[in-house]
């Protein structure tokens, strides 16, 4: 009697407390059933964008796979050969390559980059633009004379390397990589380091040494010996210069890689 009696007295309070618990139960299930909603909802785009990502880090694997692979990708022999051939002819010593030259580089090269220090292009290889026969000659003189001081004074200055067709198609592989939206952050700071320094090499190492084999060149001339192209000790001398350890680079994209595809995880 004594407990109906104090339920019946208190029945307003308990009937709130009930309210309360009821609700906050409520609250809780409706929570839970929204976050399942949402995850349900997001799965498909979630789902969606973890294919992309790893056909992306698939495709970062196979590019990075070894250093022998990465250095052939690149066309680093190519590129040292031709462009070695191409600044000799500019500065006037014949190379000992067979055929014709224009022919060879215009089927291997598809595109200058400018080097020059400054970045002020001075054209010393000058088109055909001008029907004035007499203004061609001036200009095709000048940039003689700035040939021959750059010469006699040791001061060479290449303003233009050529990229071959497949270092160019490397490059663009690796910026559409770099420029992909589902590549994560981590992997593409590593990437644009990798892009950055390849053009480095061009535009600072390998024009570094081939205004060293022009000057090599000049002073043989003077000396009238006859100066041939050892693409093997120029390639040597290039290595020497590069700043950059492309190996330990290449080891951090592919463990970033692989961490993200969670290939050394053991799944139970």
């Amino acid at each position: 009697m004594d407990v109906l009696k104090w339920i019946w007295t208190n029945i307003s309070t308990i009937k709130d407390i009930l309210w309360i618990i009821f609700t906050f139960i409520a609250t809780f299930i409706a929570i839970l059933t929204y976050r399942r909603a949402k995850y349900t909802i997001l799965q498909p785009l979630r789902t969606e964008v973890i294919k992309k990502q790893t056909e992306l880090f698939v495709e970062i694997i196979e590019n990075f796979s070894d250093d022998i692979k990465f250095i052939k990708d690149i066309d680093r022999m190519n590129m040292i050969e031709f462009n070695t051939y191409y600044v000799l002819d500019l500065y006037g010593f014949k190379s000992n390559l067979s055929g014709d030259l224009n022919k060879i580089l215009n089927e291997v090269f598809c595109s200058y980059k400018l080097v020059k220090r400054g970045n002020e292009l001075h054209e010393i290889r000058l088109p055909e633009l001008f029907d004035d026969s007499k203004k061609q000659d001036e200009m095709h003189k000048s940039a003689n004379d700035s040939i021959q001081t750059q010469l006699e004074t040791g001061e060479i200055d290449i303003e233009l390397l050529g990229i071959t067709k497949k270092c160019q198609e490397t490059l663009n592989k690796y910026n559409n990589i770099a420029n992909n939206a589902f590549l994560p952050s981590e992997i593409k700071i590593i990437l644009d380091e990798i892009i950055v320094n390849i053009e480095k090499d061009i535009a600072i190492g390998l024009k570094e040494v081939l205004e060293q084999v022009i000057l090599e060149a000049y002073e043989k001339s003077q000396k009238g010996e006859k100066f041939s192209v050892n693409t093997a000790s120029i390639n040597n001398l290039f290595i020497k210069k590069r700043p950059y350890n492309y190996s330990q680079l290449i080891k951090k994209i592919r463990k970033s890689t692989r961490d993200y595809l969670m290939i050394d995880r053991k799944w139970k």
